[in-house]
């Protein structure tokens, strides 16, 4: 009983704060922003509560029904963030030429960084890692951001490999969007590490992990 009470309460509590609470945020801004200025609207106007229990009646009823209509669309949601369902073909392929530029930006910027370290420690490179070094100082996008990049700690510097690794390894599986590479990240990572797919890999994972980390999980 105290399992099945737990599970109905999580997913109350993930309802709530992953779809009704958001939507009602947007419903508030909405109100404040752009509904003053649809006075003119017969309809508004009719739907328009006249007291303010009403008005907050209205505000609390439209957050509910559109929190779980928009939670029982998630899939069709998630889709669209991650660039795969409703996208033209053009927009489609934009996107995922921006992802790969940002994905190749930062791979410049951590091998700058890395190689400009090791110029430190050794103090003197190989010819085909001085060749390199040269090239990618001689970017001006490159160099731009490693100014930056030179003033930050390097827990900082940390984060390029950090946003890097929200991309999927082989340019052939980016995504338009950067919830779409992230999650495709995943999805593509058992395959390119052990020619596992993310099924085989997941029950892989579960059933070697301890009984408490999978429940925590």
């Amino acid at each position: 009983m105290g399992d099945l009470a737990k599970g109905v309460l999580g997913g109350a509590w993930t309802l709530l704060v992953g779809w009704i609470l958001p939507t009602a945020l947007n419903l508030a801004l909405f109100f404040v922003t752009v509904a003053p200025g649809l006075q003119g609207l017969t309809l508004l106007h009719r739907l328009r509560p006249t007291t303010g229990g009403g008005s907050a009646l209205l505000f609390l009823t439209g957050s509910l029904l559109l929190g779980l209509v928009a939670n029982a669309f998630q899939n069709p949601l998630y889709r669209l963030l991650e660039g795969y369902l409703f996208w033209p073909a053009a927009a489609y392929e934009a996107g995922c030429r921006r992802s790969r530029r940002a994905k190749a930006d930062l791979t410049d910027r951590r091998s700058l960084l890395r190689l400009e370290r090791r110029e430190r420690e050794d103090g003197e490179l190989s010819p085909e890692d001085g060749e390199l070094l040269a090239r990618l100082r001689g970017q001006p996008r490159t160099e731009r951001a490693a100014r930056r990049d030179r003033r930050r700690t390097a827990a900082q510097r940390a984060l390029v490999h950090e946003r890097l690794a929200r991309y999927p390894v082989a340019d052939d599986q980016i995504a338009p969007t950067r919830l779409g590479n992230a999650i495709r990240r995943f999805e593509e990572y058992g395959y390119d590490r052990y020619r596992l797919d993310t099924q085989v890999l997941w029950n892989e994972l579960t059933e070697c992990v301890p009984d408490q980390v999978r429940r925590q999980v």
